[in-house]
């Protein structure tokens, strides 16, 4: 008998470690592995008309942005949500549909509008922003949308 109880104090110290351990991963998980504030698609107005917009928050999801589609629906594009305010370029590599790209900074006001006609190329177009937005060609000048303007945006509370 005297020989088990050593046996059942290891093992009593071996399941508390290991519950300690446990705990603290799980911990980390959750401080660390936040959820993102930001949803899949957005909807937001410029100059009185709606639009819905896929959501480009990751460093994947803006590299793929609206490549190889085929076509986009009339008021549908994508919001490209950069991590802090720089230069952010795009191309149209693997773009298959013409396209307005409008940088907009972080106090959401448009600091660059291109229309990019080229499709498949590989020019480049740049402007520090914090947000970007593609639409389908042409949507800016449909919308009087100007260099100056503002556009709302929700708050993802990054």
């Amino acid at each position: 008998m005297g020989k088990s109880r050593p046996k059942n104090l290891s093992k009593n110290k071996f399941i508390l470690v290991f519950s300690i351990v446990t705990f603290i991963v799980l911990l980390f998980s959750i401080l660390f592995n936040k959820k993102s504030n930001i949803p899949k698609e957005v909807k937001i107005n410029i100059n009185d008309y709606k639009y819905y917009l896929e959501t480009a928050s990751t460093k994947e999801a803006r590299r793929i942005g609206l490549s190889k589609r085929q076509n986009l629906c009339i008021n549908c594009g994508m919001l490209f949500i950069f991590e802090k305010e720089a230069i952010a370029p795009f191309w149209m590599k693997d773009t298959l549909v013409p396209l307005d790209i409008i940088w907009i900074d972080k106090n959401f006001k448009v600091v660059k509008i291109v229309t990019a006609l080229e499709t498949n190329s590989q020019k480049t177009y740049t402007a520090k922003a914090k947000y970007a937005i593609e639409l389908n060609a042409n949507e800016v000048f449909k919308r009087n949308l100007k260099v100056g303007d503002t556009i709302q945006l929700p708050d993802f509370n990054e």
